[in-house]
């Protein structure tokens, strides 16, 4: 948070003076400047924020716990995830389905 809160004041005060003419006067060269930066958040994000879509808190906690590489989270199971494709799968054994067409449906 003290970095966040640091970085916000640096770029309040430090902008005002690169777009002033008579400061720095870089106008829409800033923008190589906010292009850098947003590459490097991408490989920031790419390589250090893992896929959290369609996890709820516990796995996240459980993922954290059990020491998941986080570029493996996508594809990792978690112990919630087992049991509920374990009690699924005897449900599933439990109900069954069977039709019965008549001959003359069929001809």
């Amino acid at each position: 948070m003290i970095t966040n809160n640091s970085f916000q004041c640096m770029w309040s005060f430090v902008l005002p003076y690169m777009f002033n003419p008579d400061q720095a006067n870089m106008g829409s060269k800033i923008n190589f400047i906010f292009t850098g930066m947003s590459f490097m958040s991408l490989f920031v994000f790419y390589f250090f924020q893992p896929e959290t879509a369609g996890r709820s808190f516990e796995e996240i906690d459980e993922l954290y716990n059990s020491k998941v590489p986080l570029r493996k989270w996508k594809n990792h199971k978690t112990e919630k995830q087992h049991a509920s494709e374990a009690s699924y799968g005897q449900l599933k054994q439990e109900v069954s389905h069977v039709e019965f067409a008549d001959e003359d449906d069929l001809a």
